[in-house]
């Protein structure tokens, strides 16, 4: 290697760097860029989904504590109970599943006549 570069020419010598070099590096510059990015929006994500309040109440009727969790961006969660002791989430759908079951009941319960129309 050393006989080579003393053959060579000093002005024949490159000295810029390769245009892969450059890619490479522009491409980290980037890439670093974005990862930062993508970690600030997640540890804002994180922050604002911290529970900062927790209440009881029987959700679904079941004479069981249900839990209500309030995040600090504002987000409501309602988890349900289940007979094991474990708590799950309580989806709109059960929600109003569970709505128009109690609207039935109310029915039933006062012998008020009814269409589907009214539920």
């Amino acid at each position: 290697m050393k006989k080579y570069l003393k053959n060579q020419k000093i002005e024949e010598r490159k000295t810029g760097k390769s245009r892969l070099v450059r890619t490479v590096r522009t491409i980290s510059a980037l890439s670093i860029s974005i990862l930062a990015f993508t970690a600030l929006v997640k540890i804002v994500d994180d922050y604002r989904s911290a529970p900062v309040s927790q209440t009881y109440a029987n959700l679904n009727g079941d004479n069981r504590k249900d839990l209500i969790v309030k995040t600090r961006g504002g987000k409501t969660y309602e988890f349900v109970q289940t007979e094991g002791g474990k708590y799950k989430l309580f989806t709109p759908e059960e929600k109003e599943a569970m709505k128009e079951q109690a609207r039935i009941d109310f029915y039933l319960e006062n012998k008020v006549s009814f269409s589907s129309e009214d539920l």
